[in-house]
């Protein structure tokens, strides 16, 4: 038998792989990797749903207040 060569992926599926990449780079992710339990899964996912809801939370305060300010350089 002769050598095994090694596979290759197709060139268009590097292609994506690149710009998924390239997207996710675009909106501030790295790419990381976690080694956790189920409950540790768990408690992440419940932290992150904590801090989504605060920073959603702050950006409506953000908002408002700019409203406000606008409203009362009409008056």
């Amino acid at each position: 038998m002769g050598r095994k060569r090694k596979l290759k992926s197709p060139p268009s599926k590097i292609r994506a792989e690149q710009r998924y990449c390239e997207r996710q780079r675009a909106m501030g992710r790295r790419s990381r990797k976690f080694w956790t339990t189920d409950e540790e899964t768990r408690i992440l996912r419940q932290v992150l749903a904590n801090l989504r809801a605060k920073k959603r939370s702050e950006e409506a305060d953000d908002e408002e207040t700019t409203a406000e300010t606008k409203r009362s350089a009409c008056l």
